[in-house]
């Protein structure tokens, strides 16, 4: 299963960018993203993947998220962060950021860690 929402913001009617969903295992997926150069550092990247993370947890039943970028790409690093991952690995030429579905419950509903259910 692949799902590749376009980045089109409301404001514009042009394609900026895509984040792809590939399914990797019944319970976990990789995510990636990639913009246009011109259209870095408005929050394009952070807003769709804000929008894709509950259809991943929620709508697709996922428990874990990766997400990989090269390391000198401070700026996916930091959306990275902003949405929840965190960091796994790290070689020269990789980082590899996990995400799961009890901490992105965790960080949009604080009760639900508590309650039974």
């Amino acid at each position: 299963m692949t799902a590749s929402p376009s980045a089109v913001p409301p404001e514009r009617r042009e394609l900026i960018g895509v984040i792809r969903l590939v399914r990797r295992a019944r319970h976990s997926a990789e995510i990636a993203f990639i913009l246009r150069e011109d259209v870095w550092g408005r929050g394009h990247a952070t807003r769709a993947l804000a929008q894709v993370l509950p259809r991943a947890f929620d709508d697709l039943d996922l428990i874990i998220l990766r997400a990989r970028h090269h390391p000198a790409n401070t700026a996916a690093r930091r959306v990275l962060a902003r949405a929840g991952f965190v960091l796994r690995d790290a070689t020269d030429d990789q980082v590899t950021c996990l995400h799961t579905r009890g901490a992105w419950q965790a960080a949009t509903d604080p009760w639900s860690t508590l309650l039974p259910g």
